[in-house]
């Protein structure tokens, strides 16, 4: 079974701000996961132009998606980004459409596992950076 984390999401029309609401890890199973793609849905399409939204671990991005105007549904790649135990994710609405910019925003954080030496090598490459 692929590990989910429960998706952000955003009632009514979209202004841009930070941190839209904070997710803290708390996995009992102190499984090794990974972040390896954002997907952002809106019910009502931004027109003109579109929207951008960014994913931060502990407050560093790494990453995020954008659904162009028209569209309901962007989706993005994700650097494999791995979780520690104590990390906390927040979601940024970084621009919205200008016109409409859109309604009722879900962002879904896609993750995996890594095995530990997968895991070991990704987490030490993050801190050093």
């Amino acid at each position: 079974m692929t590990p989910q984390l429960p998706p952000f999401s955003v009632l009514g029309p979209l202004r841009a701000s930070p941190g839209v609401a904070r997710l803290y890890r708390d996995d009992k199973t102190k499984r090794r996961l990974a972040i390896t793609g954002v997907k952002a849905y809106v019910r009502s399409a931004p027109t003109v132009s579109g929207v951008e939204v960014g994913v931060n671990v502990n407050g560093r991005r790494i990453g995020g998606a954008e659904i162009g105007p028209g569209a309901v549904a962007g989706r993005s790649p994700v650097d494999e980004y791995a979780l520690g135990q104590s990390d906390y994710l927040t979601v940024d609405v970084d621009e919205i459409g200008i016109g409409e910019p859109g309604k009722d925003l879900v962002v879904v954080i896609q993750v995996g596992r890594l095995s530990f030496w997968q895991w070991l090598k990704k987490r030490i490459a993050q801190v050093f950076r």
